[in-house]
């Protein structure tokens, strides 16, 4: 029965770090390979997936500070907001409290599925496998927002 492997294992990658993923299908000798098909658990634009290669970097906005993650006092009102861009001007309010997300490591997925077809039987038959990654973020870009807004 056909199998799926991984020919360059990346377990782990940082935002921003260029990265490849090629499978192959190993076929017995009487299969042939129809089709090879790659699901991502995640989408983002700066991945690609083509043929049998996943490849590309993760963007900056692949994790996201929980709603209200700014807590703001603008004209003696406590206020909150979800980003920097929907702040008011920096001149208007004083920022009291900011919480970056607690947790910037997420597991990602990609199924890799086949379809084979047996020459003897004529059967074909649909071999699966899913392959992760894990993808670290960095507090940087927030650090970043917040010089920039101030």
């Amino acid at each position: 029965m056909a199998t799926i492997e991984i020919i360059n294992d990346v377990e782990e990658i940082e935002i921003g770090e260029q990265f490849s993923l090629e499978f192959n299908v190993v076929l017995e000798a009487t299969e042939s390979l129809d089709s090879v098909e790659i699901v991502p658990e995640y989408n983002d634009p700066g991945v690609s997936v083509q043929s049998n290669i996943v490849s590309g970097s993760f963007s900056e906005d692949t994790f996201q500070p929980d709603p209200n993650s700014i807590t703001y006092l603008e004209d003696g009102l406590i206020k909150t907001a979800d980003d920097w861009d929907s702040l008011p001007e920096p001149s208007s309010i004083d920022i009291v409290e900011w919480n970056a997300p607690e947790t910037i490591i997420k597991d990602i997925g990609y199924t890799v599925t086949a379809l084979v077809t047996d020459s003897m039987t004529m059967e074909q038959t649909e071999v699966t496998d899913i392959f992760p990654i894990t993808l670290y973020g960095s507090y940087s870009v927030w650090a970043e927002q917040l010089r920039n807004y101030t």
